[in-house]
C-alpha cells in the first residue's frame, strides 16, 4: 500500500493539488495528555499570527483534502515550525496551529501563523499514512513547496515553490461540521473568550477540561466523566480545540496547581 501526494503546478494559475490514496495501514502517533501539558513550557510563542492559513492558502481548495477524488472528513492537520518538524519535534508540545477537515475535506478553521518556514501534517487514524506540505508564510504572501517523499515504490519529486497571496484573515470563533459537533477553544463565541490570563499576564500550563453540566452538577468529576481535554499555551490560548456535540450544556474547568484557584464557565454549544 501506499499514499501519493501529487503537487502539479501551472505558470498561469499556482496550484499545489493535494490527493490522498487510501491505505489499510495505521500509521498516526497518538500523543499523551502529558505530553500536551507541557505545551505551556515548551511550545514556541508563534502560532496566533496575522496570517490566516486554510484549505484555500494559495488556490482554491489548494489543501483540500481528498481520496480518489472522494473528501475525506476528520483528517488532523497540524502545524509545525519547520525547523522543529526536521529535527524529529513531532509531539503535541511543538504545534502552533491545528485544525480538521469537514465532511466536503475542507478546513473546519483557518490556523493563524506568524511569518516563518513550517510544516503542515496531515493524519488520520485508520485512514492514510501521514503526509506533509511545507509553507513559507510571511507577511505579505505564503510560498508553499513540496519535499520528496517517498512510500513504498513510488516517490514525487519536489516541484519548484511558487509564491501565492495567504488567504484574507476570516472572523471565525467556531467552526461547525456537518456531524452535529462544535469545535471549542479560547475564541468560542468571541475572539480570545476564554485565554487564560492574570493581571494581564498570560497563564502556560493550564489544565483544561470539559464536563456535562449535568456531571459535574453532580459532583462527578472523575477521569471518565471528562468529555475533552487540553492546556494553555505560553500565550494562554488553547493548545488544541476540543470537539464537542451541539446542544450539550457544559463546564469549562480550568486548573494549574500553584498558580490559581480552580475557575469554571458554563457554555451551551
Amino acid at each position: 500500500h501506499f499514499v501519493l501526494m501529487e503537487a502539479t503546478v501551472d505558470n498561469q494559475t499556482p496550484k499545489a493539488s493535494i490527493a490522498f490514496q487510501l491505505v489499510a495501514a495505521d500509521q498516526s502517533v497518538e500523543d499523551t495528555f502529558q505530553e500536551i501539558q507541557l505545551i505551556g513550557e515548551q511550545v514556541p510563542s508563534i502560532g496566533e499570527g496575522s496570517i490566516s492559513i486554510d484549505h484555500n492558502s494559495g488556490a482554491v481548495d489548494n489543501y483540500r483534502v481528498t481520496a480518489n477524488g472522494t473528501p475525506l472528513a476528520d483528517v488532523e492537520i497540524r502545524a509545525f515550525v519547520k525547523s522543529d518538524y526536521d529535527a524529529g519535534r513531532k509531539s503535541n508540545r511543538y504545534v502552533v496551529g491545528q485544525t480538521r477537515t469537514l465532511t466536503n475535506g475542507r478546513w473546519a478553521t483557518v490556523i493563524r501563523l506568524d511569518p516563518a518556514a513550517y510544516t503542515l501534517e496531515f493524519s488520520k487514524t485508520g485512514a492514510f499514512q501521514t503526509a506533509t506540505a511545507d509553507i513559507t508564510v510571511t507577511g505579505i504572501m505564503s510560498v508553499m513547496s513540496f519535499e520528496a517523499m517517498s512510500f513504498g515504490s513510488v516517490e514525487m519529486q519536489p516541484e519548484p515553490s511558487l509564491p501565492a497571496p495567504a488567504s484574507a484573515p476570516e472572523a471565525v470563533v467556531m467552526s461547525v461540521n456537518p456531524e452535529n459537533t462544535v469545535y471549542v477553544d479560547h475564541n468560542f463565541e468571541q475572539k480570545d473568550n476564554m485565554r487564560l490570563v492574570s493581571g494581564g499576564q498570560p497563564i502556560k500550563g493550564a489544565d483544561i477540561r470539559i464536563y456535562r453540566k449535568t456531571d459535574y452538577d453532580l459532583g462527578r468529576l472523575d477521569e471518565k466523566y471528562v468529555v475533552q481535554r487540553t492546556a494553555s499555551r505560553a500565550d494562554g490560548r488553547w493548545a488544541k480545540p476540543l470537539q464537542i456535540a451541539t446542544g450539550e450544556k457544559c463546564v469549562v474547568h480550568f486548573s494549574k496547581k500553584g498558580a490559581f484557584k480552580s475557575h469554571i464557565k458554563v457554555i451551551k454549544v
